[in-house]
């Protein structure tokens, strides 16, 4: 868990800074999980993601003015087994931990169905900062980004295995209704 000192500027000093100085103390890696249930997290926009990356665009949909409207990505909150409701053309993004530095892996054990959500991206996020040389149990992040393609209901599961054949470590399903 990463250890941050806060400090205070007054406001005469802080013409050059705004907001508090984030000064980042000693870190150690998280635990790693033998948790059989993954869950999905919520990461705002505006907060640092693992490694600095462009956030994928839903596809714009013409409005009544002509113009076209971009659909922000909905982020994943809900636990394994719950349902997310998206509209045609939403785009959705699903984060889930990972142990880059053992192997292992997230991949689909039950895919979408196409007609109704397809896969946009589906990529490993290395640690941020990297971890010291030697870490053992450096986390990274698993991202897929999907886009309602159609109306419907569809149900996915994506499994984290261990390196070469190992046991399935965590399993997360999400069954996702689109509407028109």
């Amino acid at each position: 868990m990463a250890v941050l000192a806060l400090l205070a500027v007054p406001a005469a000093c802080s013409k050059s800074t705004p907001g508090p100085v984030v000064i980042p103390g000693p870190t150690t890696p998280p635990p790693t999980s033998t948790s059989t249930t993954a869950t999905a997290t919520v990461t705002p926009t505006a907060s640092a993601s693992p490694t600095p990356t462009k956030s994928p665009t839903a596809k714009p949909t013409p409005t009544a003015t002509g113009k076209p409207a971009v659909t922000p990505t909905v982020q994943v909150s809900e636990a394994s087994g719950s349902t997310k409701n998206l509209s045609v053309g939403q785009s959705m993004s699903l984060r889930l931990p990972q142990a880059t530095d053992g192997g292992a892996t997230w991949v689909f054990q039950t895919k979408p169905d196409p007609a109704i959500l397809t896969v946009v991206s589906d990529e490993t996020l290395a640690p941020s900062p990297p971890p010291v040389s030697g870490t053992v149990g450096a986390n990274g992040t698993h991202r897929w980004v999907f886009q309602a393609a159609g109306a419907g209901t569809t149900t996915f599961t994506v499994i984290e295995e261990g390196p070469g054949g190992a046991p399935t470590i965590s399993t997360y399903s999400l069954t996702v209704a689109v509407s028109h």
